[in-house]
């Protein structure tokens, strides 16, 4: 019996799918990659499915279970020396997301980033740590000032540009941004 005919036999026999088998491989090579790429470094349970590009001059602290998914864009990171550049556990990445650090950024915990968006301190001459709290959500192609402060459960919408901080549970809109309160179902 050939192995393909053996894969598929296995397949039938336990009604496994292509699908999950793929995703389930995905997740190892991406645990893999992770290992290889942030070798050296404490974190654990890193998955990278995605290519990731690395410029660490600095200091870089990853939590654990930080995922960045793989996409048609690479991730980026560059920490410039002295710079530090904190993610907590259970962050996602989605592709395109490019980290430019020249002082501190410092992201929460179980935070999710959309595509195409860049983290960064600084833009020109200003030079200010920025920080995301626990829980926020940052759309496709949202930007923001340097030494903003995101709130805990904050929402970034797609395509916003905030220019003054955020408060806890709020959501920020448009180019510049609004906040408005977010109001969970009751």
């Amino acid at each position: 019996m050939r192995f393909g005919e053996m894969a598929k036999r296995f397949l039938k026999e336990f009604r496994l799918d292509r699908e999950w088998l793929s995703h389930k491989l995905s997740r190892v090579l991406g645990r893999l990659r992770a290992r290889w790429l942030f070798r050296g470094m404490h974190a654990k349970d890193l998955c990278a499915t995605g290519k990731v590009v690395l410029h660490v001059e600095g200091r870089l602290q990853l939590g654990r279970r930080v995922t960045f998914v793989g996409g048609m864009i690479p991730t980026t990171i560059r920490v410039a020396k002295g710079a530090t550049l904190y993610i907590g556990d259970d962050c996602v990445f989605n592709y395109g997301v490019s980290f430019e650090v020249h002082a501190c950024v410092r992201i929460g915990e179980r935070c999710m980033f959309g595509s195409a968006i860049v983290v960064r301190d600084f833009v020109g001459e200003t030079l200010k740590p920025t920080t995301l709290g626990n829980d926020v959500w940052v759309a496709h192609g949202a930007a923001w000032e340097p030494g903003i402060c995101v709130g805990d459960g904050a929402v970034l919408a797609a395509g916003s540009f905030v220019a003054k901080n955020v408060p806890p549970g709020h959501l920020a809109l448009g180019n510049p941004a609004r906040t408005m309160e977010l109001k969970m179902g009751t």
